[in-house]
């Protein structure tokens, strides 16, 4: 599928920053003819290409909300398609084996501290 095919090329660019995400994109794009995507993708410094590829909307809740609602407003049929990285904002974001990984005790109070939260209200809502 579309998803598989997805982590199989792309993966790997999770972990390796912008330059992989790079050649992983304009992979094909010359023999395809399109110096407009080159052009786009040339648009982006290694550090902007990295951010952008690795937040493409599935993680915006805000985004997700403008959608629904947009949705709501239609009498048709809507399909949602969000691509979402396992892992999003931790150091083992995207990573093919992030199921079986655990943070350090440093990554860990440092993801804990980026939300706001301290051990004594963790778990708090």
């Amino acid at each position: 599928g579309v998803a598989s095919g997805w982590s199989e090329q792309f993966s790997p660019a999770q972990q390796s920053g912008g330059a992989a995400w790079r050649a992983a994109l304009l992979a094909d794009a010359d023999s395809l003819g399109s110096g407009a995507f080159r052009t786009l993708v040339d648009s982006y410094n290694d550090d902007e290409l990295q951010r952008l590829m690795t937040n493409l909307g599935g993680h915006c809740y805000e985004t997700l909300i403008e959608a629904f609602d947009r949705a709501a407003q239609s009498d048709g049929r809507v399909c949602f398609l969000a691509y979402t990285i396992k892992g999003f904002g931790l150091p083992l974001a995207g990573h093919r084996d992030n199921h079986g990984l655990y943070l350090t005790s440093q990554q860990f109070e440092a993801f804990r501290a980026s939300h706001g939260r301290s051990q004594a209200n963790q778990w708090e809502p």
